[in-house]
């Protein structure tokens, strides 16, 4: 019955539910959340407070506050940034996504609150989920000429706001290009492309990111500096935290500890979600087996050479923001946790529809 039913919704009722779905996750975010957690960056931008901020993003996000505050009222401000995080499923459902249990990703904990509020995560979620669609689209056909003009103009958003995660769709573009092209021993030449990104990684970007989160996470509240020993502003300190950078790996997607989510029940339903995110393409992918896709050369070449990386990738430039502080590697997790459970649904389900469509013609 209810598959019946979704097969029976068209693009404008799934739009009308993604516009229904975030009105109701901004009242929760703005009245309850905001109860446990205070929307301090949130309020700051309402108070062009950071029109004096010395980064562009900073900026952009603070002019698309004021003038959605003078076309609105500060409240509506919140729904403008919540639609923005939209972008992606909305462009899906117009160009004839008709995959709509894909609505459920909007309720999620994490995603429902920290795309629903003021701030560089909501922008970054509606163009990263915008680019997956594309990606999605680019493994099927080739791409018109304004999907590329949309593509470029959406990726220079991502590296603006969050450059050290946009290198994840790099790669995933990267592959899908690769696996059009007749070459020799194509997974070597992906293996070594690999090897190298990881080695670049780790040499020139890695260095930037340990220090960043060792000298900022101490800003955060519920920091575990203590709770784990670390040695603040000592170089002991310092490499006690670069020795839980593989902890920070996990921990960034999972988010709290156990421990953590016991002592604060408010973190139970982040500790849940952060392991069912972790789990999830593992769930995709046996779905995709039990369904014969694995057979498939394009599917198995974009979900082992280009999301499996891609994730390692994510984990990886993510670990030293999830050693020290549970919120805050919760809330920067959902920049980009759409490639753990929207990119492996893309495939599959454009995979699926394009077998569906292939035996209807033939």
């Amino acid at each position: 019955m209810i598959r019946s039913t979704l097969e029976k919704l068209t693009a404008f009722h799934a739009i009308v539910a993604i516009f229904i779905i975030k009105l109701a996750a901004v009242v929760f975010a703005t009245k309850v959340f905001a109860k446990f957690t205070p929307l301090v960056d949130s309020e700051l931008y309402l108070q062009g407070f950071y029109f004096g901020d010395g980064h562009i993003r900073t900026q952009l996000v603070q002019w698309i506050a004021y003038f959605a505050q003078l076309l609105t009222n500060p409240t509506f401000t919140y729904y403008v940034f919540a639609l923005i995080s939209t972008l992606g499923l909305v462009y899906y459902f117009l160009t004839g996504g008709r995959r709509f249990s894909l609505l459920l990703v909007l309720l999620l904990p994490t995603a429902a609150v920290c795309t629903s509020i003021i701030g560089k995560e909501a922008v970054y979620f509606g163009f990263f989920s915008f680019l997956l669609v594309i990606w999605s689209t680019y493994i099927f056909r080739p791409l018109r000429r304004n999907e590329i003009i949309s593509l470029v103009l959406a990726f220079s958003v991502c590296v603006l706001l969050r450059p050290h995660y946009s290198i994840a769709l790099v790669w995933l573009f990267y592959v899908t290009f690769l696996s059009k092209i007749v070459i020799t021993r194509q997974w070597l030449f992906i293996a070594l492309s690999l090897l190298i990104g990881f080695f670049v990684i780790d040499l020139f970007l890695m260095p930037r990111l340990i220090v960043r989160g060792y000298e900022g996470i101490e800003l955060a509240r519920a920091s575990r500096f203590d709770a784990l020993g670390i040695e603040y502003r000592t170089d002991v300190g310092l490499k006690q935290f670069k020795e839980l950078l593989p902890l920070g790996a996990l921990m960034g997607i999972i988010g709290p500890f156990p421990y953590e989510a016991f002592k604060r029940p408010e973190f139970i339903p982040f500790l849940l979600e952060g392991v069912l995110i972790f789990c999830f393409p593992f769930g995709v992918a046996y779905a995709a087996y039990k369904r014969g896709l694995w057979r498939v050369a394009r599917f198995r070449t974009n979900a082992l050479f280009g999301i499996l990386p891609a994730i390692a990738i994510l984990m990886m430039v993510h670990a030293p923001f999830g050693v020290l502080n549970p919120g805050s590697a919760t809330r920067w997790r959902v920049n980009f946790e759409l490639l753990f459970y929207l990119a492996p649904l893309l495939l599959l389900f454009r995979s699926l529809d394009a077998e569906k469509d292939h035996s209807l013609s033939s």
